[in-house]
């Protein structure tokens, strides 16, 4: 249960990281771009390149890993 909540707070913290990285990118590249938009698609952006966490069943029992689906690679705990 430990491994879970620390695994969903970096999620989160990766999460963010990745928003602030996209974010302060298209501000820099498109400079006339509205703010709201630049929130929704960056916001879009980050959904996507995100990790998310997961659960695998294994021969010593239930693991964490967190899964990055646009790179197809995991981290496994």
């Amino acid at each position: 249960m430990k491994k879970k909540i620390i695994l969903m707070i970096l999620s989160f913290v990766i999460f963010f990281i990745i928003y602030l990285i996209i974010w302060e990118t298209m501000k820099l590249s498109f400079k006339s771009m509205n703010d709201p938009i630049r929130a929704i698609i960056s916001g879009g952006l980050t959904a996507i390149f995100s990790p998310r966490v997961a659960n695998y069943k294994s021969k010593l029992g239930d693991k964490l890993q967190l899964d990055w689906p646009v790179l197809k690679k995991s981290v496994k705990l």
